[in-house]
């Protein structure tokens, strides 16, 4: 399975397992990453917008990032438009 179907698989577990979120758009992207200002790489990367049932609350961005050689992967709440490759 390739990283960008693993990724995808558990995105896709996420939200079946977090009744929270109502809404999620998945996006590929293609672009720079910048985190706190400094430019780490370019490459293509996944944004998942989201909106919160409870707060009725929209996260700017929800990134999934990749661990353990591509096989794990850890979420991050950001207020910015930011790509994890």
């Amino acid at each position: 399975m390739g990283k960008m179907n693993v990724l995808l698989y558990e995105v896709h577990e996420y939200f079946e397992n977090d009744s929270n979120f109502i809404k999620a758009q998945i996006e590929e992207s293609i672009g720079t990453v910048v985190l706190t200002g400094e430019i780490r790489g370019k490459g293509t990367g996944v944004k998942i917008y989201v909106k919160d049932l409870n707060k009725e609350k929209y996260h700017h961005t929800l990134i999934p990032s990749l661990r353990n050689k591509g096989y794990e992967v850890e979420f991050l709440y950001t207020e910015h438009e930011l790509f994890l490759f």
